[in-house]
Parts: structure tokens; sequence; C-alpha cells
């Protein structure tokens, strides 16, 4: 089964989806450079099924 990594920030609407990742170690990667971005935060990641083969 395949799954993909949605990452989410909370921003002044709730929660934005603002990139997707193939794996974890990847999410997690982008989430500490984006922490870095935003200037901290909150930030989420989301395991999502995929249905392609």
């Amino acid at each position: 089964m395949n799954y993909s990594y949605i990452i989410k920030w909370l921003g002044t609407i709730g929660w934005e989806k603002i990139d997707e990742a193939d794996n974890r170690a990847e999410a997690e990667k982008l989430v500490r450079e984006y922490n870095l971005a935003f200037h901290g935060g909150r930030f989420k990641i989301i395991k999502k099924r995929n249905n392609k083969p």
C-alpha cells in the first residue's frame, strides 16, 4: 500500500496544506526547513493512503 505525507501549518485561518512528501523522513526534514522559514509555528504531518498502484 502506498502512502504520502501531507504537511500542514497552523495559519491564521486554520490548518493549511503547505507541502506533500513521499515518506516520513522526507516529511520531517521539510517540517524542520519550514520551521526555520516560518520562524516557528505549529506543523503536523498527516499520513494519507494513495490509491495509485
